[in-house]
């Protein structure tokens, strides 16, 4: 299971503190990774990023992969153990 802090990162709005959040709401928001991702991703000179594998959504999946791939940056998916 992922921890509040993990699920506070992803479901907090800017004003709110972690100890405001209902978290029976954050299990409705999975993490989402795209284009901007992988912009920012290149930008700071990453070449690998790693995502749960069924835990996450890709937005726009093809352009996303199109966009790692032109900047040369792999996209796994990773199980958990």
């Amino acid at each position: 299971l992922l921890s509040k802090a993990y699920l506070a990162h992803f479901a907090r709005q800017p004003h709110q503190s972690s100890s405001e959040i209902d978290f029976r709401a954050s299990f409705l928001v999975p993490p989402v990774i795209g284009c901007l991702t992988i912009e920012k991703a290149a930008l700071a000179g990453v070449s690998v990023v790693a995502v749960e594998t069924g835990g996450v959504l890709i937005a726009d999946l093809d352009e996303t992969l199109r966009m790692a791939e032109a900047r040369g940056i792999s996209l796994i998916g990773v199980g958990r153990s």
